[in-house]
């Protein structure tokens, strides 16, 4: 039986959470979410299936034998005609498909998950699941997924924005490409290459709004400003590596930092500034005292496995 995540489940307020998962690779060199098939087939289910959600896609990157995810669960939930309006629009294109009123099952069941993230992915996953085991080469068959996807529950808007940049990076700390905007199997990638972001409407709303003038700054105004913090941590990682070596100081990276956004800052945007040793991975991203308290209610939860005395 499929157990309920207590620890990630809406509660005072809305909530971000890092998504992730990965792929049971069915063949040696194969990664499903490599090519650019795979990842417009994954960036659009992920897409269609908001429309019977009110959860907020902000950034999605696809890793070939993994993806990442920038999610926002709000609190509300739908009322019974927007449940049914939901419904109604996803069903919509299908061959057999009837509407449903707000006296009905489907109704309530929308309404219900709504907001529900596992349930959002676990609709995400199968009908990824299901069309590649049909679509791909070989005709696989069984677990795509390694196994249910994983989270991370995050603290505020610095570790918001840090979740952000740290997701968009990935192709390059992989190795993939030598810029974030050379990645097409990203939404900042898309938004280079097709001038539209793919979520703009809730990326507007909780990334943008980080800004510190956010009313005056348009999406055209934070691209170059995203593209610039990207460039410098691609920037840092490389000089990490160096200062490794002894061949450079710390202080002397900064001081290059520093000149530099002096030199290039010209827009009117300014984020959240935080250290980077604050970032955690584990299931929580945040402070060490909202991880304390988040990782024990987690336990709180978390059933003793079998043999422990925990």
């Amino acid at each position: 039986m499929r157990m309920p995540r207590e620890f990630i489940k809406n509660r005072n307020g809305g909530t971000y959470l890092h998504v992730y998962n990965h792929i049971t690779t069915p063949m040696p060199d194969h990664y499903p979410l490599a090519d650019e098939v795979h990842q417009d087939k994954f960036f659009k289910i992920c897409t269609d299936y908001l429309v019977k959600y009110n959860l907020e896609v902000i950034s999605l990157v696809c890793m070939g034998n993994h993806f990442h995810m920038l999610v926002y669960c709000p609190e509300e939930k739908m009322s019974l005609e927007e449940a049914a309006d939901a419904y109604n629009a996803f069903h919509a294109h299908k061959k057999y498909s009837r509407k449903v009123g707000t006296d009905s099952y489907q109704t309530e069941h929308v309404q219900k998950h709504c907001n529900d993230i596992s349930e959002y992915m676990r609709e995400v996953q199968r009908s990824y699941s299901e069309w590649h085991n049909k679509n791909c080469c070989f005709k696989s068959s069984g677990h795509l997924w390694k196994s249910r996807f994983q989270s991370q529950l995050i603290e505020s808007s610095a570790y918001l924005w840090a979740c952000l940049k740290y997701i968009e990076m990935n192709p390059v700390r992989a190795g993939i490409c030598t810029t974030p905007r050379e990645f097409r199997g990203s939404t900042f990638g898309l938004w280079c290459k097709k001038g539209k972001h793919t979520f703009e409407e809730a990326f507007l709303k909780h990334i943008v709004s980080l800004a510190n003038d956010s009313t005056n700054v348009k999406m055209d105004d934070f691209k170059p400003y995203l593209s610039s913090e990207l460039s410098r941590l691609s920037y840092t990682d490389e000089m990490k590596k160096f200062i490794a070596c002894g061949q450079i100081s710390e202080a002397q990276v900064l001081e290059c930092l520093y000149r530099e956004q002096s030199e290039s800052d010209t827009l009117n945007v300014e984020v959240i500034v935080f250290s980077v040793r604050d970032y955690h991975t584990k299931k929580f991203i945040g402070s060490k005292e909202f991880i304390a308290k988040e990782y024990l209610n987690w336990l709180a939860w978390q059933p003793p496995k079998r043999g422990s005395t925990f």
